[in-house]
């Protein structure tokens, strides 16, 4: 049995970039980088949740990819 989720990765180096969104409200420090997500199987992986992201953030996150993500399904066309 399968478990993906869709995750991006934070990193703490800052470049200048509108895909990247900053972590202000946790104890994470750093930038979400919404240009890298990536699908793992987390029944494939050990794993633990640190935190959970505030809802802005989290919408702020989603906004980005989902822009992302249609703008590579008009390109397709």
């Amino acid at each position: 049995m399968f478990n993906f989720r869709y995750i991006c990765p934070i990193t703490n180096t800052y470049r200048k970039n509108i895909m990247h969104v900053k972590l202000t409200k946790t104890a994470t420090t750093g930038y979400v980088l919404c240009d890298q997500v990536r699908a793992v199987d987390l029944s494939s992986r050990k794993y633990k949740v640190l935190e959970v992201l505030d809802c802005d953030t989290l919408w702020d996150v989603c906004d980005i990819v989902k822009g992302a993500v249609d703008i590579l399904q008009v390109d397709d066309r």
